[in-house]
């Protein structure tokens, strides 16, 4: 599909610089015949007051013919060669256009194909339970109760990827921007993840300042508890975690630690891809879209979101977020 656009756009290109080209080489040999006739007209006339009462001297029409046969030559040579130049540049051209298009295009298709695999395990699994469940004879009212509750847990988490999924494709993923207090709004997140902090026994350690950001405080505390729910799922129990900020070069840098297993080298790149999922995320519930999420959260914010990991040792995710001197004396209301 991408090569027919691309030969059909070239096609356009060629037609409209050609059209134009032949249009100005018309005009051109017009001209010339015009000049060409008005000089002999001049020549003759200027013969016949010299020479007379000799016999009038005429310019040879075939003279004419040949400079004419040359002008004509020399404009189809240049009409070829625009040709051939303009097909090589307008191929070029039309692949450099495109191409943001036909990436655009696979990115869509490889998110519906993605999104469509996502959505299928969940229904599938609810609907194989149903049936087992239906086609029971002997059914408890005890067996019937597990089947709907693990069905419940399967539409809550559809339901999830779902909220997930529409907030991707939103192009406006945070709210007004004001004045926020970054120790306020990591302290927040903890809470929320507290409960299943808890279960494993983690303890968190917290070092951040007060420090005046300009933000949308509710998307920022989604990416925050993205990370810190991250770094729990690959910690192991009565392990910790480690949240820290720091002011360097005009920029404010939230750190989250995790004493985990790891990431390998060459999947780091790739953690924030849409439904990526490591080997090490093979037994953790989840689709693969919260580092996705939160990478577009803090790009929105003017700021990015970096990665480091070692195997054994752990995986620090930092978001980087523009730091002002002035918002620092800000009242918060």
């Amino acid at each position: 599909m991408f090569k027919a656009a691309r030969v059909k756009l070239t096609l356009w290109y060629l037609l409209i610089i050609m059209t134009v080209s032949v249009a100005f080489s018309t005009i051109i040999y017009r001209a010339s015949v015009f000049e060409l006739k008005r000089f002999a007209t001049a020549q003759q006339n200027r013969f016949e007051r010299k020479m007379t009462p000799f016999a009038p001297m005429t310019i040879d029409d075939e003279l004419m013919l040949e400079a004419l046969a040359r002008i004509r030559y020399s404009l189809l040579m240049i009409n070829m060669g625009i040709l051939v130049v303009a097909g090589g540049l307008g191929y070029y051209l039309s692949g450099k256009t495109l191409f943001p298009i036909s990436e655009m295009v696979k990115e869509q298709d490889r998110f519906v194909s993605d999104a469509s695999h996502e959505l299928k395990t969940p229904i599938t699994a609810i609907k194989t339970m149903l049936e087992v469940t239906i086609r029971d004879p002997k059914l408890s009212v005890k067996e019937a109760k597990t089947t709907l509750i693990a069905s419940l847990e399967e539409v809550n988490r559809l339901q999830k990827l779902a909220e997930g999924l529409l907030e991707l494709t939103y192009k406006r993923v945070i709210g007004k921007m004001i004045p926020v207090n970054l120790k306020e709004v990591v302290i927040e997140s903890i809470k929320l993840m507290e409960p299943t902090m808890a279960k494993k026994q983690i303890k968190l350690d917290v070092k951040v300042p007060k420090v005046i950001v300009e933000a949308d405080s509710a998307s920022l505390g989604r990416a925050i508890v993205a990370i810190v729910d991250n770094a729990v799922k690959y910690s192991s129990t009565k392990s910790r975690i480690k949240i820290n900020s720091k002011v360097d070069n005009r920029m404010i840098v939230l750190s989250v630690r995790d004493y985990g297993v790891g990431i390998q080298k060459d999947e780091i790149s790739k953690v924030f891809d849409r439904f990526y999922r490591s080997e090490r995320s093979r037994h953790t519930s989840g689709y693969g879209l919260g580092l996705a999420i939160t990478q577009k959260i803090v790009q929105a914010h003017g700021g990015k979101i970096a990665v480091k990991s070692k195997i054994g040792i752990g995986t620090t995710v930092s978001i980087v977020l523009p730091y002002s001197v002035k918002l620092q004396n800000t009242r918060l209301g």
